[in-house]
């Protein structure tokens, strides 16, 4: 889990788009205390055949000449979703009605940067029992990635709804909370 020992980094400060050193930096050192007060992380993650994949996401995956070159040879999909929950989001936009720009941005991509982090350890983690094991994986690819429907949220949204509470999509495919990120990753065979 995130909340433990998060500190600002260089690498968060580059992702925040903002000047290091300084008053900045400690500025943002707590907004991110604050943003980890703020955070309920949930997560959902389950592990099918090539084919239940393509099963589970048609007509999106079989549509996706992206997806087909991603999968090629892999035997497995990850399907993985991460929430932060919705109070982070409701501080950021408090925020900008209150006129404090800045601070309702830097909450906002704190978020996006939080939850990032937390699918890119389920990630390193998936990748590394597969490496220990002689297997390897492909990248992560999301629904909205190049051909890969936006459309396949819809189907994330119906396999997690009952783990990730507070999950909701609306028109146009967008899940919520905002900061919700669903990936695939592909188990390559031997």
């Amino acid at each position: 889990m995130i909340k433990g020992g998060v500190k600002v980094t260089p690498r968060m400060l580059k992702y925040l788009r903002v000047p290091q050193g300084g008053q900045t930096t400690e500025i943002i050192s707590l907004l991110l205390e604050e943003s980890l007060t703020l955070i309920d992380i949930k997560k959902w993650c389950n592990c099918v055949p090539v084919d239940e994949f393509y099963q589970i996401f048609s007509p999106y995956a079989r549509e996706s000449q992206s997806i087909a070159k991603l999968l090629t040879r892999t035997e497995k999909v990850w399907l993985i979703a991460v929430s932060l929950g919705e109070d982070l989001e409701f501080r950021s936009r408090e925020c900008f009605r209150s006129n404090e720009v800045f601070r309702g941005y830097i909450l906002d991509r704190l978020g996006s940067f939080l939850v990032e982090e937390e699918v890119k350890k389920i990630d390193t983690k998936i990748s590394q029992e597969c490496q220990r094991d002689g297997i390897t994986t492909t990248q992560r690819y999301s629904p909205g990635y190049g051909d890969f429907s936006i459309k396949a949220q819809q189907i994330f949204f119906n396999l997690a709804k009952d783990y990730i509470h507070g999950l909701r999509i609306i028109s146009g495919s967008i899940l919520f909370p905002e900061k919700t990120v669903t990936v695939i990753k592909g188990v390559v065979k031997c």
